[in-house]
């Protein structure tokens, strides 16, 4: 799962191994209710779609990125933190000046 989060609200998709999309780019707001929802969803998805390890790749950003650290840790989903520089290697750009929403396809095509 590859999270690129912002002051409010993050962006999450979840791939496989091969990059096809199972759950597509979805907003969280950094609220407990919502963050609750989220982790509830990735692992319905990894019930679903039979993956039994998984690890949620989380872009620093500041300190931004703590409330999905945070969240994702306590419902026992193994979390990695991403410095940006590293990831910026595998961002697609779908545009000459991406969004924050276009930078989310980080770990995925």
């Amino acid at each position: 799962m590859a999270v690129d989060c912002a002051k409010a609200r993050s962006k999450w998709m979840f791939c496989d191994f091969y990059g096809k999309v199972l759950v597509p780019p979805t907003e969280v707001e950094h609220a407990r209710a919502q963050m609750r929802l989220a982790t509830v969803q990735f692992k319905e998805a990894c019930q679903r779609h039979g993956i039994r390890d998984a690890i949620v790749a989380v872009e620093m950003t500041g300190t931004y990125h703590r409330p999905i650290q945070r969240a994702f840790r306590a419902a026992g989903v193994e979390t990695r933190l991403v410095h940006p520089f590293a990831s910026k290697h595998y961002r697609r750009p779908r545009s000459r000046n991406p969004t924050a929403g276009e930078k989310c396809g980080l770990a995925c095509p």
